[in-house]
């Protein structure tokens, strides 16, 4: 008898309502806070910098370890959130922040190039972005699930969870390191 998986997609939003509202709302923060400062001649000439800059001496060990660094403290700070009520919060904040960040970052794209902007929002931190937000907020969901209902029958099922969010932090930072620095390229050729 062959079982059949499919996924309801209703089904799944609703049970990751608290995540996906933080996301909204997160999403919501960054785009209206980049609004309200970018007449900040400091940040917009630091993307620009960062954007326009030449990278010949990049270093890929280092932008691996950089990015899987910043990637699993955020994933450490979901995880050691789900684990208790009490350390819901940190779990809660540490997803905002980096919702925060893409879409501020994204929105600043956007607002110093223009249609140009999105296009190369899209290509930095749309690929990247998308997969780690998603799977921090499956991290999160995961832990939100363990701390209210499976707090007293271990935490085998919630450390399974983490094992493959590890997994997928160590996937996407070797995207971000072998993909990032072609991507930098083509975007200054936009540009």
């Amino acid at each position: 008898m062959q079982k059949d998986y499919y996924l309801d997609l209703p089904t799944f939003i609703h049970q990751r309502k608290l995540y996906m509202l933080i996301l909204l709302i997160a999403s919501l923060a960054g785009t209206a806070y980049a609004v309200t400062i970018r007449d900040n001649s400091t940040l917009l000439f630091t993307i620009n910098q960062y954007l326009t800059t030449p990278n010949i001496d990049l270093q890929l060990l280092e932008v691996f370890k950089n990015s899987i660094l910043t990637y699993t403290i955020s994933g450490f700070l979901i995880f050691v959130g789900g684990l208790n009520r009490n350390l819901l919060p940190i779990s809660i904040i540490s997803f905002f922040y980096t919702t925060f960040s893409y879409s501020f970052t994204f929105t600043c794209f956007m607002l110093l190039y223009g249609v140009k902007g999105i296009i190369i929002g899209l290509l930095m931190i749309g690929i990247q972005g998308t997969m780690i937000v998603v799977t921090y907020l499956e991290l999160g969901y995961q832990g939100l699930k363990h701390c209210i209902y499976y707090q007293t029958k271990g935490i085998k099922h919630y450390s399974e969870i983490c094992s493959k969010a590890v997994i997928m932090i160590c996937l996407i930072s070797l995207l971000d390191t072998i993909v990032q620095p072609l991507i930098r390229i083509l975007v200054s050729n936009i540009l």
